[in-house]
This record gives structure tokens, C-alpha cells and sequence, in this order.
């Protein structure tokens, strides 16, 4: 996903950048698109044991006040044809509720749909993700954990006294089983 001119795309792009001698060649992925078009939206790569990984993907903006809280997953295994992997729907947030028909169980609990959050891999076994901003300026300040192996979200409750304003645009990383936040814009 991306922008072009004034419209979000649903392009996937790939290039070698470890090993490439310093070069790389960017390649479009048209068998790897987006099954919507998103910006804002956040991607992160999970390494498996069969060393080719899977992308994951959550949420992003779709329109001028519209905001997917779908999470999808292209899995890369051995002996499969990276051009021949396809997006998984494996949770999806429809109209205040979880209406998945992915791998979770409908009505379950999730973060509302948002673009501009940060998201990481945390621990190796949960997709975090923190802050972002929904439809007509509302701006988050939760943390949401996807638990990979579990597939389900669980909502980490603040006990801090002093907690991060709700923000959007923000950066966020996991070392071990923190996870990291920095930036971003408090304001409307």
C-alpha cells in the first residue's frame, strides 16, 4: 500500500537489500496486492522456522474518514512461489465488531480500526501494536498484542501512573518482551 497522487494503492514491492553488494532492484509484486487499498497502515515481518518468514499487516486508512482494522498475513514457506502467496484475511473488524472470517473467533475483543499506530514484532509470539488514529480525529493511546499462536488480540491495560498521551504517526519497535515507543503527533 501506498499513495499514488491522491489515492491509497495496493501495491507490494520487493527488493534484496542484505548481500546485494550495495545495489538493489525494486521489483512490483502484482500477485502479492493488497486485497484493499491502505495507507498509513503499518507491516511487519515475522521469521519462521523455515527461514522465509511472513509479512503481517494491520489496519490503515481506506478513505477520507475511514479506517480498516483488518490483520492479514502473507505466509512464505519453502517450496512455495513467493509470486503465488496470497493475502490471508485472519481477523476483521466490521462495524464496531469483530466479524472475522479469518482464523479468530467472531465477536472476540480488538482494537478499533486505525491508521498511523506503530506495530512490532514482540518476543517472537505477539504482533504489538500502539496508538494510531480512527475516523474524525480520534487518537488511541492503547496497546494491543496479537498473540500469533493463539490467534487472538489481548488488550494490555495500562498501570502506569504517567502513560503516553494518545497519539498517531508513531514509531514503535520490541526489544525482548518490551515494546518501544517514540514520536508522533498528540494533536489534531
Amino acid at each position: 500500500g501506498a499513495k499514488a497522487g491522491n489515492r491509497a494503492t495496493q501495491e507490494v514491492w520487493h527488493a534484496p537489500a542484505v548481500g546485494s553488494g550495495g545495489s538493489a532492484n525494486w521489483t512490483m509484486s502484482a500477485a502479492n496486492s493488497l486485497p484493499v487499498a491502505v495507507e498509513r497502515h503499518t507491516m511487519v515481518a515475522v521469521p519462521t522456522s523455515d527461514g522465509y518468514g511472513e509479512l503481517w499487516v494491520y489496519g490503515g486508512k481506506t478513505g477520507v474518514q475511514e479506517a480498516t482494522g483488518d490483520l492479514l498475513v502473507l505466509r512464505m514457506g519453502a517450496g512455495v512461489d513467493p509470486s503465488s502467496a496470497t493475502w490471508q484475511v485472519v481477523d476483521r473488524f466490521v462495524n464496531g465488531s469483530n466479524a472475522t472470517n479469518g482464523t479468530s473467533a467472531a465477536g472476540a475483543p480488538q482494537p478499533n480500526p486505525r491508521w498511523g499506530h506503530g506495530m512490532a514484532l514482540v518476543g517472537g509470539t505477539h504482533l504489538c501494536l500502539f496508538g494510531g488514529q480512527g475516523p474524525w480525529g480520534v487518537l488511541y493511546n492503547d496497546v494491543w498484542c496479537w498473540v500469533i499462536d493463539g490467534d487472538e488480540w489481548k488488550e494490555i491495560e495500562s498501570v502506569s501512573s504517567v502513560e503516553p498521551v494518545a497519539r498517531y504517526n508513531v514509531g514503535v519497535a520490541g526489544a525482548a518482551s518490551d515494546l518501544w515507543g517514540f514520536g508522533g503527533g498528540a494533536g489534531a
